[in-house]
């Protein structure tokens, strides 16, 4: 019955193309009564499923049960999916997209509730977008929600299991597995790692409650454990549960000093036996963060969420918190050897398209950490590096005292993360011959230096911007 009902809106075009230019219209998606009097009877179908399980608007039931095609308003209304309301038909979940995923999470009405269910939310994107796909065993899927990271984990993972402990969040995504008719997904209740204690996994994705408030009364926001105690325990417990070579994700949130936002996230992967990728998606200082995670449905009272912004900035001024942070902390269990860590900011968030990236800068950690002085200038300088394809360059020339000036470019991958490297200009055209076919050093030695630079200087630049690239999945070995 519910796979029955996936495979009707992916067949629509729910979520995707067609979905999107409905909602563009004026006002967002039309009603499924405008399309019909517009004549527009071709989009009525995806209006009516539109109308239903995003908008969460009433619709009459001869109308719904016309665009279900075969699957009656009773029996969804069995299934959880749907109930009647004042002669019309509204849907009990919203569902949401996300990379050709259908996920099923709590309609924005019910969202004074405590087990309140995000179907896909800025930070579920972010930490899709940080976790390294490639095929895998068994995979934990660590505060499931909707079941979001399970489902797009089951692509290229033998077995996943999704935890969660709050129950009606294992209600919703049990629906979104049938929805996508996934079968490798299992789900189980518990606390954290206390139903998994004792196993390992190779890929382990964590999207906790972990934004920082002095409450915890809403699970998928809150905490008991305060500040980002919940966030080194996390990391600190995945290391334990990663097979050896495995990898793990984890969305975290911390405090810092001013201009310090790597120190935490340092200290809590220092001795836990993987090398570690630390991403920063960004700083606020109290108020601003305070007001970005305030709760703030739709008929939320403006006073409720001022006393909140109250409570929590008070709180944060109390514990002496300059500023707070949030990044996702990727590691890989290599608990033989030394370890590396590298501290990357973004600029914007990641896509889901980020693991191509991902296991390029694992591959640059590699090989910048396993060798030191000539060592390692000996094999870059022989390397005949290549620019990632898709790679986009920009540039801005501007001007001052009456002539142009050619400002730091910014080298980013599309689609993948937005982690961008800051290119001196005077380098551009040395990286433009970086196509695989003649190494660094020949490179370098062919010339002509910039103005206001000796070789020296020019050497020192390029290989510094070389290794970064490095670092960041943008240049490659061949």
């Amino acid at each position: 019955m519910v796979e029955r009902l996936g495979q009707l809106l992916k067949k629509t075009g729910f979520g995707g193309g067609a979905h999107s230019e409905l909602a563009s219209l004026p006002g967002g998606a039309p009603s499924p009564e405008v399309l019909m009097a517009a004549g527009r009877t071709d989009a009525v179908q995806l209006a009516t499923l539109v109308a239903l399980f995003d908008r969460e608007a009433a619709v009459a039931p001869a109308i719904a049960e016309q665009a279900l095609e075969g699957l009656t308003i009773a029996q969804l209304v069995d299934a959880g999916l749907l109930e009647t309301d004042n002669g019309g038909v509204r849907a009990r979940v919203k569902v949401n997209v996300l990379d050709g995923v259908l996920l099923a999470g709590d309609p924005i009405r019910a969202s004074d509730n405590p087990d309140y269910v995000l179907g896909v939310t800025p930070a579920s994107v972010r930490v899709a977008g940080s976790t390294i796909r490639r095929r895998v065993k068994t995979v934990l899927d660590l505060g499931t929600g909707s079941g979001v990271q399970a489902l797009l984990a089951a692509r290229h993972g033998r077995k996943v299991t999704g935890v969660d402990i709050n129950s009606h969040a294992l209600f919703c995504a049990a629906i979104s597995q049938r929805l996508n008719g996934v079968r490798n997904v299992e789900w189980m209740e518990g606390d954290w790692f206390e139903p998994v204690r004792g196993k390992r996994f190779d890929l382990i994705v964590v999207n906790p409650s972990i934004i920082i408030t002095p409450d915890h009364t809403v699970l998928y926001r809150d905490s008991r454990l305060r500040a980002q105690e919940l966030s080194r325990r996390l990391v600190s417990q995945s290391a334990e549960h990663l097979n050896e070579g495995g990898f793990a994700t984890l969305l975290c949130h911390w405090t810092h000093p001013q201009g310090a936002w790597d120190y935490a996230p340092r200290e809590w992967v220092a001795e836990v036996g993987c090398d570690a990728l630390l991403l920063h998606f960004g700083s606020q200082e109290p108020l601003a963060y305070a007001m970005n995670n305030a709760v703030s449905g739709p008929d939320h009272d403006p006073a409720d969420i001022a006393r909140t912004v109250t409570r929590w900035t008070r709180y944060y001024r109390d514990s002496g918190i300059q500023q707070m942070s949030a990044g996702a902390i990727v590691l890989r269990r290599r608990s033989k050897q030394n370890n590396w860590v590298r501290a990357l900011q973004f600029q914007g968030g990641p896509a889901p398209a980020g693991s191509d990236q991902l296991g390029r800068m694992f591959a640059g950690g590699d090989l910048l950490a396993s060798l030191s002085g000539d060592q390692q200038l000996d094999k870059v300088l022989s390397t005949r590096w290549r620019l990632v394809d898709h790679n986009r360059l920009d540039q801005a020339l501007v001007r001052h005292n009456g002539g142009y000036g050619s400002m730091p470019a910014l080298m980013t991958h599309e689609p993948a993360t937005h982690l961008a490297a800051a290119v001196d200009p005077r380098i551009v055209p040395l990286l433009m011959a970086c196509d695989g076919r003649r190494s660094l050093a020949d490179l370098l030695a062919q010339g002509p230096w910039p103005d206001g630079l000796s070789e020296p200087q020019f050497n020192s630049l390029a290989l510094n911007t070389v290794g970064d690239l490095i670092a960041r999945g943008l240049l490659v070995d061949r």
